[in-house]
């Protein structure tokens, strides 16, 4: 730092314009992947490498010639101290020859397949049958940060360019500064030197006049006459930076790069023109004379404004693209809502507790848990409606749903079955437990109806009976699971309603 602070103008300036020229080959190379990386070409040649190894190997292995093969691989491995080892490994697993330690570097990771840096397999072939592998492993190397660096190709150019453009720019800055006193007359070649460039470049004086522009420059300043001694400020220049950052009157950054005699760089600006507003970026660095005395500003312009749209609308996108997304989840969740769900009591409906029922039993049988079913029906439903009317059978329904859902656990299925009929599934319960459980919701339920029900609809009373089964053998599906469960729930019905029954499979004979 402290030698660009003593270097004189031409220098400085010149340094800065390499290293932006620097800047621009590295963002070139980054961008367009104009060199190839090192790591690529080393993983390349590698299996080049084990590829020719593989081909003569192979040739050798069909004449039965392993004991030069072999001294052949020893030769390699002892050669190169990168490589850590290589072996022919056959189909079914035996190492027909090796050299070097493949206990230590080959991997198990290399089963894969995949070429890495370091291991890598090629497969080998007798006719159109997969005969074995080829197996070639280097030892793992630790690269510093500075040593990766130094591998890639781009890094010999960006130093070339830097040199070369830092004496190519001294030469041009030398003889266009000789040239900045406001009384002289600014040589056409230098002009025309500044015209080439393609950032809009003006070099002011101490109070901020301009000096010199080049033809880019002038295109920002359409509108306004543009003579020397003009003020750069009054073409209508603007800053964007934060009020955080920028304090109120706050001078212009050519104005601040003089005051600090030091190069302002990244400085945000905007220009209303005919076709909008143009986005800037701004560079500002001083210029001296032969004493280091601070004679004027060269303030280069670069015209940003088409990346800051692009990046507006690709935010706008993204901005749209989630708000789409999170809109269309909603939608997704809703729909297989309405799919899965009955409307009036938001249990599964019958298609949904079909499928997941299937499951649910085959993980039964699968992991030798028990599982039991219960059918629970409301008692004399029927002549609810015709005393009630539907709406109030419509609210006994939700009565005994809600009872059930409270009642039941997470993992515990619940649909509406049929009309006034609903179906729970009970994973790793037995029956005695199932029976339990079904009483104290049959219990639920007719409190429930007692204390909100009854003195709203006097003379309503509502019971549920329910059937109970569980799986007879591993064969036995939903369907006939249920089967068993209605049975049971018929003969509940029979034996005078609010009550459970047990379906016994082994008895066929049910259990009140």
């Amino acid at each position: 730092m402290k030698f660009l602070q003593r270097a004189n103008p031409t220098t400085q300036i010149s340094i800065g314009l390499a290293l932006m020229t620097c800047v621009l080959v590295l963002l070139a190379n980054a961008l367009f992947g104009l060199f190839v990386n090192g790591e690529d070409e080393r993983a390349r040649v590698r299996r080049l490498f084990g590829e020719s190894v593989a081909v003569q190997g192979a040739a050798l292995i069909r004449k039965g010639d392993i004991d030069t093969l072999s001294s052949v691989m020893q030769s390699l491995v002892a050669r190169d101290p990168q490589l850590g080892s290589m072996a022919f490994r056959r189909d079914d697993g035996q190492v027909l020859v090796q050299a070097g330690d493949p206990v230590r570097w080959w991997q198990p990771a290399a089963a894969t397949g995949k070429l890495t840096s370091d291991q890598m397999r090629i497969p080998l072939f007798a006719g159109k049958a997969h005969w074995g592998d080829f197996e070639l492993a280097y030892r793992a190397q630790t690269s510093s940060p500075l040593a990766i660096l130094l591998e890639q190709p781009v890094l010999p150019l960006a130093v070339f360019v830097f040199i070369a453009g830092l004496l190519g720019f001294r030469i041009f800055m030398r003889r266009v500064l000789q040239h900045l006193d406001p009384a002289s007359v600014i040589p056409e070649r230098v002009r025309a030197a500044f015209d080439t460039l393609v950032e809009g470049i003006a070099i002011v004086d101490l109070s901020g006049r301009i000096v010199l522009t080049n033809k880019v420059f002038q295109t920002f300043a359409e509108g306004t006459e543009l003579v020397e001694g003009t003020q750069l400020a009054s073409i209508g220049l603007r800053s964007t930076q934060t009020e955080a950052s920028t304090p109120p009157g706050q001078p212009m950054p050519w104005v601040r790069a003089m005051a600090q005699a030091s190069v302002l760089s990244g400085e945000a600006m905007q220009l209303d023109m005919a076709d909008g507003v143009r986005e800037l970026q701004v560079a500002c660095s001083p210029i001296h004379d032969a004493q280091e005395r601070v004679r004027g500003c060269l303030v280069s312009f670069a015209d940003v404004t088409a990346v800051s749209r692009a990046n507006e609308s690709l935010r706008r996108t993204l901005s749209e693209l989630q708000s789409s997304k999170v809109l269309i989840e909603a939608k997704n969740l809703e729909l297989e809502r309405l799919a899965t769900r009955d409307p009036l009591t938001d249990c599964l409906n019958r298609r949904a507790f079909s499928d997941l029922g299937d499951l649910m039993i085959s993980r039964s049988v699968r992991d030798a848990t028990p599982i039991v079913a219960l059918l629970f029906d409301i008692d004399h439903f029927k002549s609810i409606n015709d005393r009630f009317g539907h709406a109030v059978g419509d609210r006994v329904i939700q009565a005994i749903a809600n009872c059930l859902q409270q009642g039941l656990r997470s993992h515990e299925l619940l649909a509406r079955y049929g009309g006034e009929e609903f179906a729970v599934l009970l994973p790793g319960c037995t029956p005695p437990e199932a029976e339990t459980i079904a009483n104290r919701l049959r219990l639920q339920f007719a409190w429930h109806c007692r204390e909100h029900l009854l003195p709203e609809f006097p003379g309503l009373e509502a019971t549920v009976s329910v059937g109970v089964s569980d799986l007879a053998s591993e064969s036995t599906g939903l369907h006939q699971l249920l089967v068993r469960a209605d049975t049971a729930l018929y003969q509940a019905k029979r034996a005078g309603r609010d009550r459970v029954c047990l379906y016994h499979p082994s008895e066929q004979q049910l259990i009140v």
